[in-house]
């Protein structure tokens, strides 16, 4: 499971958040297979940074996370934002095994736009996560195995050029 995913499942079990934004119309990425209407919004990772290294190739990065809410009533969208903040602003959970993000948090205050074509509010959320991400890189083949990890923390598929 990816950042994103967790993020989607820890969405999920956000009773107040699922309620008003039911998981499943949250995307991960930006690929819809329809146009979507009403109520939905999408995580993607932007980018991020290794903090640093340990000698057991454990690490601790920094990952940009960015939640869009797109929604036609501004009020409904308000909510879900707040829901939103609610669940994830400072939160910590498991990832895979022993990984797992320390720290969630947003970067600054919620952005508002109208989409003027359509006439749909859009919040963008971007939040700061520190994750930590477990290793054991005595040997080669376990460093690109905890490259590996760092690619699918991101949904990248890992690199197949490495043997």
């Amino acid at each position: 499971m990816n950042l994103a995913q967790a993020i989607q499942a820890r969405w999920s079990a956000a009773p107040q958040l699922n309620g008003l934004l039911p998981a499943e119309e949250v995307v991960t990425g930006t690929y819809f297979a329809a146009e979507p209407g009403g109520c939905y919004a999408t995580i993607t990772l932007p980018g991020g940074t290794v903090e640093g290294y340990a000698n057991d190739g454990s690490s601790v990065e920094n990952v940009q996370v960015r939640i869009q809410v797109h929604d036609d009533d501004y009020g409904h969208g308000q909510a879900v934002v707040a829901a939103l903040l609610a669940a994830l602003d400072r939160a910590d959970f498991a990832l895979a095994g022993a990984d797992r993000v320390l720290a969630m948090q947003k970067t600054g205050m919620p952005q508002e736009i109208q989409d003027p074509r359509r006439g749909q509010w859009e919040w963008i959320v971007d939040f700061r996560c520190r994750v930590y991400l477990a290793g054991a890189a005595s040997s080669a083949a376990d460093a690109d195995a905890a490259h590996d990890r760092r690619s699918r923390l991101r949904g990248r598929a890992p690199d197949q050029s490495s043997t």
